[in-house]
């Protein structure tokens, strides 16, 4: 159902833009939101033209209006008149500022009971990971199904995404100096022995071999 339309207004002395929507029919005698442009509009309206974008739904003009807004950070951009970016959403992420006063608010806060109660039954076949694991290869990782055999040259466990990015000679070297003189505490290697078993006395087969041969392999270009 077509009953609303995004328009734009355009300041032909200024050059300056305003964007905006509207629910009705484009000659209702509806001219915008914001006082301040509708009274320089009433004043001088040989100023001022205005262009049809586009005809639809509210839903769908709402959203077209802010994608526009969004696209030109109309806001803060003194091109516009306009004082927001529309829409009900954000433009793009929360700022550092913003992330840590809601970081702060949540602190100390518990979920409902309900809301742990439905975490739980999310288990085993009702996971959104079950029956499936992690795969790496040294460059990428990705999912396959537990029955599935892994592939030459890949091994069980999933790539941190920062070890996905190459690294300049100047990183490796300070990554290098930071490293260097650090152990790991008597109490932090017996953490290590018994989170998981150790390999002594075991040994691989050669098809575990193979796949770690390859795997090293592949990992050493992240270092080159």
């Amino acid at each position: 159902m077509q009953d609303a339309f995004v328009y734009s207004w355009k300041n032909k002395v200024s050059g300056q833009l305003y964007i905006g929507w509207h629910k009705g029919a484009s000659n209702d005698g509806y001219i915008c939101s914001r006082e301040e442009l509708k009274s320089e509009i009433e004043k001088s309206p040989e100023s001022f033209e205005r262009f049809i974008i586009a005809n639809g739904s509210v839903k769908d003009m709402v959203a077209l209006e802010h994608a526009l807004l969004c696209a030109v950070d109309a806001k803060n951009s003194t091109a516009f008149y306009n004082a927001h970016n529309g829409g009900t959403g954000y433009c793009g992420g929360h700022s550092i500022k913003t992330r840590l006063k809601m970081s702060r608010s949540k602190m100390g806060r518990k979920r409902p009971a309900a809301v742990v109660q439905k975490m739980k039954e999310r288990t085993g076949e009702k996971s959104s990971g079950f029956g499936s694991r992690w795969i790496t290869n040294g460059l990428d990782s990705r999912k396959i199904k537990k029955e599935d055999s892994v592939p030459v040259g890949w091994i069980f466990g999933r790539l941190a995404p920062w070890m996905k990015r190459a690294k300049s000679t100047e990183t490796k070297i300070k990554m290098s100096i930071a490293r260097t003189g650090k152990h790991h505490s008597p109490e932090t290697l017996l953490k290590f022995k018994a989170r998981r078993p150790s390999m002594l006395g075991r040994k691989h087969s050669e098809e575990t071999k193979a796949k770690l041969r390859v795997a090293r392999s592949t990992r050493k270009l992240l270092w080159q």
